[in-house]
């Protein structure tokens, strides 16, 4: 087994030289893609796992109760009652250590330093099981990632950009802030300038078209990491009485997190939810956005939201996906002078989890579609299907040429419903009067 086993972590820190080398002589390393059940409740565990990369979500009647990240290792409680009661869950890529149980077992017979450090960490555990609260809103918020917030996009300018310009940014962009990247210094440093500090540049007197933003931002920056929890992010923001922090992953600027948009999600995960979308720049985004629409859905239920409120909160969210990833697949005269709409559950507004595609296309009576519309509506309904919409086995999808026509040709084809009632066309002609536009 590698060396790279890290014994300065809790509670192998205590280990001898003989118990380090009887680790590394059972460990193995064990790979689970993203969303692997690792144990399930009832099973009898076999090893115990130390996280090297990526997330694990401890699930206890339905709820996530704990997170697991690199160092952290799981789940000694199991071992100990020889069985699991809870569901471990790879939330992303995981890579962990694997240390079979007899391995564990001679170590706590051997060392009981060892013995007594894993078995207080499972104290504490169980402490934070039975003492859980009911309520599911604030424990989300507790043991969500920051990357789960919304990350406003950063803004860099270089040192030397006059304030003039930036205030123009600030306007273009609606933002507060701008990331100021100093490569003249030594070593080359990376700042923030705000609205606050542009009441000091006005003072000073200087045109504000000569004042280099440089020479009044603040290079004291406080960072932290995409997977910390945005709990932690806010307790930061409290010490240091700032209103956002600056989010790294592994060396690069992923994004601002502001203190206004942490209580958002504290208070209203759906307006998050809602943010995110508007301000979405790709379909891998849309993708990411569509698991936490699912994720609100379980968040809504627990806490006693009434389903029909709640369908109608996803019918929207949905609306405003769909349109999105269509704006963001074809292009802007194919936007403008069509109409997509929803048909079967979403449709009515009864949906609350991801069921078939059940979509199609209207195209402006006169408009000229691009050579390549059959392209576009296939990429957009491949798109959906990476969401987690399957394709819809009747092909009733703007993929198919027969659910998108121009307004005359859908109007004709309607009326041809009406007239002919066999069963394919009244099937048709129910599906087709739940339609809701969500483009257009």
């Amino acid at each position: 087994m590698p060396n790279a086993f890290n014994f300065s972590a809790s509670p192998f820190d205590c280990l001898t030289q003989e118990q380090q080398r009887l680790v590394r002589d059972h460990v193995d390393v064990a790979y689970f893609p993203k969303g692997t059940v690792i144990l399930e409740v009832g099973a009898q565990p076999t090893h115990l796992w130390v996280v090297i990369k990526g997330q694990v979500a401890q699930h206890d009647e339905g709820e996530v109760v704990a997170s697991y990240g690199p160092h952290d290792c799981f789940d000694g409680r199991a071992l100990v009652a020889g069985k699991s009661s809870s569901r471990f869950v790879a939330t992303e890529e995981v890579v962990a250590y694997e240390l079979a149980r007899q391995t564990v077992q001679d170590l706590i017979a051997a060392n009981a330093h060892f013995g007594a450090l894993l078995f207080a960490d499972l104290g504490s555990k169980l402490s934070a099981l039975t003492e859980r609260q009911e309520g599911n809103e604030l424990q989300a918020f507790n043991l969500a990632r920051v990357d789960e917030a919304l990350l406003r996009p950063a803004i860099v300018v270089d040192a030397e950009t006059d304030i003039l310009s930036v205030v123009r940014l600030f306007q273009e962009h609606k933002s507060t802030n701008v990331l100021v990247r100093d490569n003249a210094a030594t070593p080359p440093r990376l700042g923030m300038f705000t609205a606050t500090a542009l009441q000091k540049a006005v003072l000073r007197g200087t045109p504000l078209d000569q004042l280099p933003v440089g020479l009044l931002a603040n290079y004291n920056l406080v960072t932290v990491r995409a997977s910390d929890q945005v709990g932690d992010a806010l307790a930061l923001m409290q010490r240091h009485n700032i209103h956002r922090v600056v989010v790294l992953e592994g060396d690069e600027v992923k994004g601002v997190l502001e203190s206004l948009d942490v209580f958002a999600f504290l208070s209203n995960h759906s307006h998050l939810i809602s943010m995110r979308l508007d301000n979405a720049g790709s379909l891998e985004e849309l993708a990411a956005i569509a698991g936490q629409i699912t994720d609100m859905i379980g968040r809504q239920f627990r806490s006693g939201t009434r389903v029909a409120l709640i369908a109608r909160l996803v019918q929207d969210l949905n609306a405003r996906l769909f349109a999105r990833a269509w704006q963001l697949i074809a292009p802007p005269e194919l936007v403008a002078n069509s109409c997509l709409f929803v048909m079967g559950s979403e449709g009515r507004g009864e949906q609350l989890l991801k069921t078939d595609q059940d979509n199609g296309l209207v195209l402006r009576d006169g408009f000229a579609p691009p050579a390549e519309l059959a392209a576009i509506c296939q990429r957009f309904s491949d798109a959906l299907a990476s969401f987690g919409y399957p394709p819809c086995p009747g092909g009733i999808m703007v993929s198919n040429p027969a659910w998108r026509k121009s307004a005359a040709e859908f109007t004709q084809m309607a009326r041809q419903w009406l007239v002919l009632p066999e069963a394919d066309s009244l099937m048709n002609l129910a599906i087709f009067m739940d339609a809701h536009a969500v483009s257009g």
